[in-house]
């Protein structure tokens, strides 16, 4: 009896510091002409969810929180219901791509 509850113990503790917990904010900055949706999609979304988007104007640097792990998101602006901006970014290797710059609907 003794002998499983030090594995249950141990199982619990060792089971929780293994756990990947906690979450980072990825800040998008750019400039856009009008009115415009900003979108960071992770790569295994089903579902769009309202909290992967943004409006934005003018200049910006809008925060949205994704996971401590490594993963793929997908960077999307559209304005006036066009697509005007798409990029796929590795998070965190490719951090400097989250700067857009100035994004046109020529781009």
């Amino acid at each position: 009896m003794i002998r499983y509850c030090i594995l249950v113990c141990v199982g619990f503790v060792s089971g929780c510091s293994l756990l990947l917990i906690g979450e980072n904010v990825v800040s998008i900055s750019g400039e856009v002409e009008g009115d415009c949706l900003l979108s960071l999609i992770p790569n295994d979304a089903e579902i769009i969810h309202n909290f992967y988007t943004r409006d934005v104007s003018g200049k910006f640097n809008e925060g949205f929180t994704v996971l401590s792990r490594s993963d793929i998101y997908k960077v999307t602006v559209s304005c006036n219901g066009t697509l005007v901006y798409s990029t796929v970014i590795n998070y965190p290797e490719e951090m400097d791509k989250f700067n857009l710059g100035v994004i046109s609907p020529s781009d």
